[in-house]
């Protein structure tokens, strides 16, 4: 026959078993959301690699449409300064102002895709 002694420390060990198995699936559940985390960290890091190559593409077409514009505005005053009295010669400026400003607008366009793109 069992004393109540044995009966009361067989339940000890039972109640023991039964926070010991909680626990368990606690640490199982903080392990499985430590994979999510690490699946969330790794689309950051993917995110912010390409955030940091559309910055980079934005800043050498913000370099290029500057070129661009500097060009235009030159040729612009070339082209009204009265200095040039060749038509040939005013004639070739002026397709080459209608050209740099086609190329402003393009680049601009580009550039305007390019921050939608990273927002």
């Amino acid at each position: 026959m069992t004393t109540a002694a044995e009966l009361f420390s067989l339940q000890e060990i039972d109640l023991a078993l039964d926070r010991a198995t909680s626990r368990l699936a606690d640490i199982e559940a903080e392990l499985g959301e430590r994979d999510d985390l690490t699946d969330a960290r790794n689309v950051v890091l993917e995110k912010e690699g390409a955030a940091a190559q559309i910055r980079s593409r934005q800043t050498d077409l913000e370099w290029s449409l500057e070129e661009a514009r500097g060009k235009a505005s030159q040729i612009e005053a070339k082209l009204y300064s009265g200095t040039v009295r060749n038509p040939k010669e005013l004639s070739d400026l002026d397709a080459d102002l209608r050209s740099l400003k086609t190329q402003v607008l393009k680049r601009e366009d580009a550039l305007l895709g390019l921050l939608v793109e990273l927002e």
